[in-house]
């Protein structure tokens, strides 16, 4: 699921829409890419429901060992239960802009 468990509470969703919901997206995409398939198992969940019900739970996509610490560090920034601790757009692309240059 590429939705951030903010939209996923009923109580929530409707009021705590921001561009946290973006950066937890393109968390999961990051690790989609490296990961080259999806980011969680379907097979695992009895369907779409369930997925989601695991994600307001606190379920995030499993990071590879072999991905390098930055991009680790990157997602988990990204992916936080609650949008309040998470980063901004601006945080990441200056996280980006400093991993590029190093």
């Amino acid at each position: 699921s590429y939705m951030a468990p903010e939209l996923l509470n009923p109580m929530t969703s409707a009021t705590r829409y921001s561009s946290s919901v973006d950066v937890y997206a393109f968390a999961v995409i990051c690790n989609t890419l490296w990961r080259r398939e999806n980011a969680y198992d379907k097979d695992k969940f009895n369907g779409v429901l369930h997925l989601l019900q695991e994600v307001a739970n606190g379920l995030r996509p499993n990071i590879p060992a072999d991905c390098p610490p930055n991009l680790r560090e990157l997602m988990e920034m990204c992916w936080v239960q609650d949008p309040r601790d998470g980063v901004t757009l601006v945080v990441v692309l200056t996280f980006l802009s400093q991993v590029t240059e190093e």
